[in-house]
């Protein structure tokens, strides 16, 4: 596995979205600072507490209107 360069400094990162706000005031999304800074690249997946909390959920309210309302 290669290093990645290191980021240095204070990193202004939203709460919400977690974008990434560059020198001059725009916000990115954190994929695209780590490309643009680094050798490393970016494989993307859903972890198993974001699976149950919000993936899982959205699912069965999915399945349940489809059953609940099949042909609309």
């Amino acid at each position: 596995m290669q290093p990645i360069k290191y980021l240095q400094g204070i990193i202004p990162i939203c709460s919400y979205c977690k974008k990434i706000r560059n020198d001059q005031g725009d916000w990115q999304h954190l994929e695209t600072i780590f490309a643009d800074h680094s050798d490393a690249g970016f494989s993307h997946g859903v972890c198993p507490e974001c699976h149950e909390q919000i993936v899982k959920p959205e699912m069965d309210a999915a399945l349940k209107n489809f059953n609940e309302n099949p042909f609309k």
